[in-house]
């Protein structure tokens, strides 16, 4: 096991060498590239092969997030009347448990299957065909203060017409009458129409008997908000890997990847009047032509690579929209080392590596750990334990191999209590894999 004692050593080395970071104010654009990345890290470490492959079931989630839905439901549920007064009570009553408090919801599923392969150029070459679909949310409530004008852009990326809400915007708040429906007042003040109004109440029912409450909408008065960001993906294409004798590998990957994403800051009002839903048609869709690439050395039983993932080629198409994608077309890269060991039925595979993209470096992204197995019948039926620590979490799963089926179920420990001033929580995930 010498070799392993040299991989550990090299392996504390460089940690140590990625410790001093920088401190940012927090960024759920940034750390939602993050979070996905690293749970792209450990897909990775899991990987598919040439086979046909089914992959129906790959989620994640953190413990509150469901209490946490059904709570911003009691607000959105409130029936049409409500004061204004009564949602913020309902609000500031179910909401602070969860306030600057990181919370994740994460989906994907996969379908492949290879095709036949081939030698050329002196290489071993198997392409296959993949494609992917795949969805990460996070949220994280807090308080804060709101005018009129950015609750009614809420109202705006939710769905009503542009026009209206410029019309809308105009509106006095101030000059309203307290407890005057806010809506009819600016019919009365000119800022919109009556057809404008009749087409709001439309998309937006509980608008039609909002309040003038003049303790809201103020800058000194927070009140309770949930910043969302989503992001939506689907890749499709022909990953392709290559070896050259017993040290050379490396695989590429050339097909289109779809994103848009969506990012809102809803306060209890606007969340009152049902305008923060994540909407599937969000009209910021960019197509892509990327390459995936890889490269690496093997040597006896070590292995190291280096990779870039969602590089740019060309831009296929752009929805135009007047709330442009956020996530960015930036690539990811990757550098990545393991060792291999094999004793009878027993295998040990340590691993170190770190991973980069725009909004985050490679100090923010440094892992180190080991899948610990036991395996028979030409590793048809086993187990593997996963034990992986990062900069925020230790990471436990263990794995179970059943012929065409292999399920893994993990859970992601906080080693640290906040990153910019949120509270990280425990991650929770599950995979499930058919491969013929």
């Amino acid at each position: 096991m010498k070799g392993f004692s040299k991989l550990g050593l090299t392996g504390l080395l460089f940690l140590y060498a990625l410790l001093a970071t920088q401190t940012y104010a927090y960024d759920i654009v940034k750390r939602t590239k993050l979070i996905d990345d690293k749970f792209k890290t450990q897909e990775m470490l899991r990987p598919y092969g040439h086979d046909f492959i089914l992959e129906p079931l790959n989620v994640a989630i953190t413990p509150d997030t469901l209490d946490m839905l059904k709570d911003f439901k009691k607000i959105s549920d409130k029936p049409a009347g409500t004061s204004e007064t009564e949602i913020i009570s309902t609000a500031n009553d179910v909401l602070p448990k969860y306030y600057n408090k990181e919370n994740i919801l994460r989906a994907r599923v996969v379908l492949g299957f290879p095709i036949f392969s081939f030698n050329a150029f002196g290489l071993r070459w198997q392409p296959n065909f993949r494609a992917d679909a795949g969805a990460t949310v996070v949220l994280t409530p807090t308080e804060g203060t709101f005018s009129f004008t950015e609750t009614v852009s809420t109202l705006e990326s939710s769905g009503l017409d542009p026009t209206i809400a410029a019309a809308l915007k105009n509106c006095n708040y101030n000059a309203i009458a307290e407890g005057a429906v806010v809506i009819d007042a600016c019919v009365t003040q000119g800022a919109i129409t009556p057809a404008q109004k009749t087409a709001i109440n439309a998309q937006f029912p509980n608008v039609a008997t909002f309040k003038k409450d003049s303790t809201q909408f103020s800058s000194t008065t927070p009140i309770p908000v949930a910043n969302v960001y989503a992001k939506f993906d689907g890749k499709v294409g022909f990953p392709v890997t290559f070896t050259k004798d017993e040290h050379f590998f490396g695989e590429f990957f050339v097909g289109a990847l779809g994103r848009l994403d969506l990012d809102k800051s809803c306060n209890a009002i606007a969340i009152s009047f049902k305008a923060c839903k994540i909407d599937m048609n969000q009209k910021n869709t960019v197509w892509n032509t990327i390459l995936d690439a890889k490269v690496g050395y093997k040597n006896s039983n070590y292995t190291v690579s280096a990779a870039v993932e969602e590089l740019k080629l060309a831009e296929t198409s752009k929805t135009e929209s007047s709330t442009p994608m956020k996530y960015g077309s930036d690539p990811l890269f990757r550098i990545h080392a393991q060792a291999d060991y094999r004793l009878w039925i027993f295998s040990a595979q340590p691993y170190v590596g770190t991973h980069a993209r725009s909004g985050y470096g490679f100090g923010d992204a440094y892992y180190a750990g080991a899948d610990w197995g036991a395996h028979v019948w030409g590793d048809r039926l086993g187990t593997t334990l996963r034990t992986m620590a990062d900069k925020e979490h230790f990471t436990i799963g263990p794995r179970l191999k059943l012929w065409l089926m292999q399920l893994e179920l993990m859970a992601q420990l906080p080693m640290k209590k906040e990153i910019d001033g949120v509270k990280i929580s425990k991650i929770y995930s599950g995979d499930l894999r058919f491969f013929f």
